[in-house]
């Protein structure tokens, strides 16, 4: 859902600005795509206290991460565009 909202906002795919399936630090805590170059990251997993760990680990280290539905897609637009070339 929030790949196909993005899109509709004229984000495109990942590309080497961003990363599928990333992992943070050693206990490679995986978010479903990142944007290192921004600190932003999706969670894509259902809430619970590992996934809490997880997004905990990534704000830790200074990122935003967020599961996947609480990421408003034109927010996470705004923080995505100038990686991906401002959007366009």
């Amino acid at each position: 859902g929030l790949a196909h909202e993005l899109a509709a906002l004229g984000i495109p795919e990942p590309d080497a600005d961003a990363q599928i399936g990333y992992e943070l630090g050693e206990q490679g805590w995986q978010a479903e795509l990142a944007w290192p170059g921004r600190l932003v990251a999706v969670i894509g997993e259902e809430p619970s206290d590992e996934v809490a760990s997880c997004i905990g680990a990534y704000t830790a280290a200074g990122w935003d991460a967020r599961l996947a539905r609480d990421w408003p897609p034109a927010e996470l637009a705004g923080r995505i565009a100038d990686v991906n070339g401002g959007g366009r």
